[in-house]
This record gives C-alpha cells, structure tokens and sequence, in this order.
C-alpha cells in the first residue's frame, strides 16, 4: 500500500510524483514479460474553468474530459479517474440523485437545478414531494 500524498521510503519509478497534489491511477504497459498493469501515482489538477482534470506523466499532460477515459502516453497507457472521486467539486453532488438536472454553466461550478423547487438541498437529497412522482395510471 502506497500514499500518494506522502513520500515513500521504498523505490518508486521516475514516472511517479509524490504529495498533496498527486494522486492513483491505474497504468497499463508492454514488457518484456507481456503487458503490465500496475497503479502510479501522478501529479493531478482540477481543472474547474475547463471542467478537466489535467494528469502529468513521462513530462506529458494529459487532459482527462470524463471518466475512464484511456490516454496513450508511447507504450504506456492511463485510465482516467472517476471525476466525483478525484475533483468533486467539478462534478454536481450526488448527480442530482436523478431528481434535477446538474447546471454546468452556474457561476459557482456545476450546480443541481432541483425538479421540486422547494428542495435547495446541494444534490437535490430532500426532493419527496408527490408533484415530481410518476402517476400511478388508471386504478
């Protein structure tokens, strides 16, 4: 087990970076025994004007625009993290918990527009009124 955030006192490979700003990514690459996968950890920025997540490797920037997005840096290939998990705050809470839509353009970051609007809760989490429940049909 590795902290990213920390400094190891074990080797690591030159293509890592250690501290706060760092974080785990799974790597994929060919060896001489076959492909490898393994985790790095690399240098990460949040990237909220661009509504990106910027990953350093090899002297490289790599702009992560979703999820699981696969970047090949040479043989080396790097799977994007999940958004939410790395840099919440470029992601709207909760993904609205499916009642309101994520409003990315707000002036504050990514914002819940709740479908109940007495519901101000950050992810839309209080939303119980009827008036936004599916109609049952004809009984």
């Amino acid at each position: 087990y590795v902290d990213c955030m920390n400094v190891p006192s074990g080797s690591y490979t030159h293509l890592e970076h250690f501290g706060p700003d760092s974080r785990c990514y799974d790597i994929n690459y060919d060896s001489f025994s076959g492909k490898v996968s393994s985790s790095y950890c690399l240098k990460t920025e949040c990237n909220a004007d661009q509504k990106v997540i910027e990953v350093h490797i090899a002297g490289t920037k790599i702009t992560c625009e979703f999820d699981f997005q696969l970047h090949s840096v040479g043989d080396v290939q790097l799977e994007c993290p999940r958004f939410a998990v790395v840099c919440p705050e470029l992601v709207c809470p909760g993904n609205c918990s499916g009642r309101g839509v994520c409003n990315w353009n707000s002036i504050h970051g990514p914002r819940c527009e709740c479908f109940d609007i007495t519901d101000s809760s950050p992810g839309c989490f209080g939303s119980t009124s009827s008036a936004i429940q599916a109609p049952l049909g004809p009984q």
